[in-house]
């Protein structure tokens, strides 16, 4: 939804820069605005059709005809693609109506709505099932059962909106899919035309099969900010109360409380992100085993990211530029990019009944400035020597006994024995000059 929702922002975006109260100047200025915008979409790889202009409303159809010009409109406007990304929406054509005035809250109301789907649905259609299903999705685009309607204060630097419910049925032969979504909602602010602050909410969404299966998302929110004049500088939350997922009769599961927090900034050409990442529970029931994981946690810092190089491999093709590609990599590399995996962690693993215990990991890792990548691109191995890394893993002993059932891990765990800390089986890996070493035995 971020990649195709952010190409109605020049649209939004149209309107922050005039009038704060309905009056027929402001409208007019407000259409002029628009009119600019939309030359501006279209030398940015979009398609304008079908324009209607009235006094206080206006109808157009928005459609993807140059993937390479697009992707670098949306990564202009805060979310980084590549032509790629943006290849599979060609031919899409979105419905857009927008509105000035339309009530006491906004100062412009926007409608979207796809009215044709990519082409290459309709190219890849092979047989008379894929070409009904084809049928029943754009039957669903022509009753409009899929809108997004955004609403723009009149202050311009607040906006809410809504996607409309779905409950929609595809049949063919030999499947049935149903997709129902409830209450997805989303408000944030603005500054200078664009969006720094962004919350979205969905209630339900669920996708279910006429076999029994079923996919379910409970509660999801998100929250976006732009913490600095950089594309880098976010702060990002998301949470999920209950994902629960169901295969005929002998498959079930349930993830509980999922929380995933991402901090990134940006200094001096590089940008250091932060990923904390937890979930309370995962239950899974296949047969007549079951599997029970609580308290996961994954706490990951990167730092010395070089953003140009960055950039350039988010639009490079390695099969089509590899030198570019290449040199873009090494570049990353040239900067030193360190790791930090402060903590990947379970607290209490469940087989069939049994707790088991938990595991934990951590792990640091950075690269040699010094290093000569030009003798690295014509022997990786040499790339060994610039590693620095060291990673402790800690394990139950009754997740440590399960693993050593297998005869690999047990041969390794002949030739390497672990060490004993305070209950729990320990390996210590070091790589530094080219050497490593598993509690301190070299390899």
């Amino acid at each position: 939804m971020k990649k195709a929702g952010i190409a109605i922002i020049g649209i939004i975006a149209a309107a922050l820069i005039f009038f704060t109260l309905g009056s027929k100047e402001a409208r007019t200025e407000a259409k002029t605005q628009l009119n600019h915008e939309l030359t501006v979409l279209q030398q940015s790889g979009f398609g304008i059709e079908d324009r209607i202009s009235k006094e206080k409303e206006d109808h157009f159809i928005l459609s993807f005809d140059d993937p390479q010009k697009i992707a670098a409109y949306f990564t202009l406007h805060g979310t980084p693609v590549t032509a790629e990304d943006i290849a599979p929406l060609r031919g899409m054509k979105i419905g857009t109506d927008v509105y000035y005035l339309k009530d006491i809250y906004s100062a412009l109301s926007v409608d979207l709505y796809p009215v044709r789907l990519p082409d290459m649905l309709y190219e890849d259609v092979k047989d008379t099932e894929e070409k009904l299903l084809i049928e029943q999705m754009q039957k669903m685009l022509d009753a409009k059962k899929l809108l997004i309607h955004i609403d723009i204060a009149k202050d311009f630097e607040n906006f809410k909106g809504y996607m409309k419910d779905i409950d929609q049925t595809f049949q063919t032969k030999e499947e049935t899919t149903t997709i129902r979504t409830e209450k997805l909602t989303f408000s944030g602010e603005m500054e200078n035309g664009k969006i720094i602050h962004i919350d979205q909410n969905l209630k339900t969404f669920t996708l279910t099969d006429g076999k029994g299966g079923q996919m379910a998302l409970h509660t999801m929110s998100s929250q976006h900010t732009m913490t600095g004049s950089s594309l880098y500088d976010m702060d990002a939350l998301y949470t999920v109360s209950r994902l629960t997922m169901k295969y005929a009769s002998d498959f079930s599961g349930e993830i509980v409380g999922i929380r995933m927090s991402t901090s990134e900034k940006a200094t001096k050409g590089v940008v250091q992100s932060k990923v904390n990442a937890t979930i309370k529970t995962i239950r899974i029931s296949a047969g007549n085993d079951t599997f029970a994981a609580k308290d996961l946690n994954w706490d990951v810092f990167i730092d010395n990211i070089d953003i140009a190089a960055l950039e350039s491999l988010q639009t490079l093709d390695p099969e089509k530029k590899e030198a570019a590609f290449t040199k873009a990599f090494t570049r990353i590399l040239e900067k030193g990019i360190t790791l930090k995996i402060n903590d990947l962690s379970v607290k209490e693993l469940i087989e069939n009944g049994k707790t088991l215990g938990g595991a934990a990991l951590n792990a640091s890792l950075s690269l040699d400035k010094n290093t000569d990548y030009a003798l690295v691109q014509q022997n990786p191995m040499v790339l060994i020597d610039a590693i620095t890394a060291t990673m402790t893993l800690k394990l139950s002993n009754a997740i440590f006994a399960t693993v050593a059932k297998d005869p690999r891990a047990m041969m390794l765990m002949m030739l390497i024995p672990p060490k004993e800390e305070k209950g729990e089986k320990v390996y210590t890996i070091i790589m530094k000059n080219g050497k490593t070493t598993v509690n301190d035995i070299p390899l």
